[in-house]
């Protein structure tokens, strides 16, 4: 009797998404991303012990100047595996005026104002970790049962994200800023920027009304989308990149975290200075 159950697993192993994974995390590495699978964190709402399928970093990173401090960029990834597309519903256009875009590119405080800054002098230049074109207000898993709510869909993806990164950055500031005290010479000046990302091993589609209000439905390798874990705290703008479109996107983002970089240590001391008012600090 032949043994079929090796067959079996394969078979289960791709519906569960455990290769995407597996090769999305290369296609970091070979982008020269550190790359980390299942890293642990503490969920902030339920305090109970989760997962995220990817902690991907880059950094810390120095610059070329001495005391301006480190900035290191990361890439918080939740993984979809799906054989059914996804749709995103898009409305708002995006241009180079950055107040326009109606939430943050990345979780917590002193991240997100970093970065804020780090785009208002980059913008042009960046490619892959800002929109460029509408941004999605909505996302849903095609041709799925309505009544089965959303155990694996975008929503949940996007939650999931948002609520890891959100982790991940109260522990990095939370641990810098515990140790810091009036008066410091040379303070640890480490900006980690958390981004959410989803990466979805699926054909991602948009669908949207032109400026004549037809409706049109375009594939697309990734788009930004607007979400919120709770309806009272500010919006991110999340990434959901398609598998098509990974490879290009972890290079493309890698050039970006670079330009964020080395924007942000440009003016460094004014902005640890400015989200840190209550230490008085001292640069030498």
């Amino acid at each position: 009797m032949s043994d079929d159950l090796p067959v079996k697993l394969r078979a289960w192993l791709d519906k569960e998404g455990y290769p995407f994974e597996l090769r999305a995390g290369r296609a970091f590495q070979q982008a020269e991303w550190n790359v980390f699978h299942a890293t642990r964190y503490t969920d902030p709402e339920t305090n109970k012990l989760r997962e995220i399928d990817l902690d991907v970093s880059w950094g810390p990173y120095l610059g070329f100047r001495k005391n301006d401090g480190m900035v290191s960029v990361h890439l918080v990834c939740e993984c979809k595996q799906s054989q059914k597309p996804w749709v995103i519903f898009t409305s708002r256009d995006t241009d180079d005026a950055r107040h326009r875009l109606p939430g943050h590119l990345a979780v917590g405080s002193h991240g997100s104002r970093a970065l804020d800054h780090a785009v208002m002098m980059t913008w042009s230049g960046l490619s892959a970790l800002v929109p460029n074109g509408r941004i999605g207000h909505g996302a849903t898993k095609a041709f799925a049962e309505s009544s089965g709510g959303d155990p694996t869909g975008p929503f949940a993806a996007l939650t999931g994200a948002i609520t890891a990164a959100t982790a991940f950055s109260a522990q990095h500031y939370n641990s810098l800023l515990t140790r810091s005290t009036r008066g410091q010479i040379n303070p640890t000046m480490w900006f980690g920027i958390y981004i959410p990302v989803v990466l979805f091993s699926g054909r991602l589609f948009e669908f949207y009304l032109d400026d004549s209000g037809n409706e049109l439905l375009e594939e697309r390798d990734r788009i930004h989308v607007i979400h919120g874990t709770r309806a009272d705290e500010d919006r991110v703008i999340v990434q959901i990149v398609s598998g098509r479109g990974l490879a290009d996107f972890a290079i493309d983002a890698k050039k970006d975290a670079r330009m964020i970089a080395e924007a942000i240590l440009d003016d460094s001391r004014e902005l640890w200075k400015s989200l840190n008012p209550e230490a008085n600090f001292v640069f030498t």
